[in-house]
């Protein structure tokens, strides 16, 4: 990453207190602040020493803001929020598939979950993904 563009991002890491990485990251910050001290006060065989190890820890905190960021719009904690609301759902569809092929184990598995998508009114690809028979006997 060139340092134009580490220049152009601001860098705010922000932690709630409960967290355990509170106290490292504190630690690894400070670090990073004595290592920029030495680079603007050093001498020039300092910072040729600090630049490219402050480039590596700017492209590395970057890197993870990004993935922070990206993980947030993508929604990874949300969508484990929303598993869990659903499943009693998912179960319920599960345990519907089981009894319809212990009714009738000739049906196939494309029937039963055609049945279930006309049952629950939902889409069969959805049913498809949710809804796991064994082969029929």
């Amino acid at each position: 990453m060139s340092r134009r563009k580490v220049k152009e991002r601001q860098l705010s890491f922000a932690f709630p207190d409960g967290d355990e990485r509170v106290a490292l990251v504190k630690a690894a910050m400070d670090q990073i602040a004595q290592w920029g001290y030495l680079y603007v006060t050093g001498d020039p065989r300092q910072r040729a020493e600090l630049r490219p190890r402050l480039m590596e820890v700017a492209e590395a905190a970057l890197a993870w803001q990004y993935t922070e960021e990206k993980n947030a719009r993508n929604g990874i904690t949300s969508g484990e929020e929303r598993r869990s609301e659903r499943q009693p759902e998912w179960d319920c569809w599960q345990a519907r598939a089981e009894e319809i092929r212990a009714a009738n184990p000739a049906l196939s598995k494309n029937a039963i979950h055609k049945k279930l998508a006309k049952e629950f009114d939902v889409d069969e690809s959805t049913i498809r993904r949710r809804v796991h028979l064994p082969p029929a006997d």
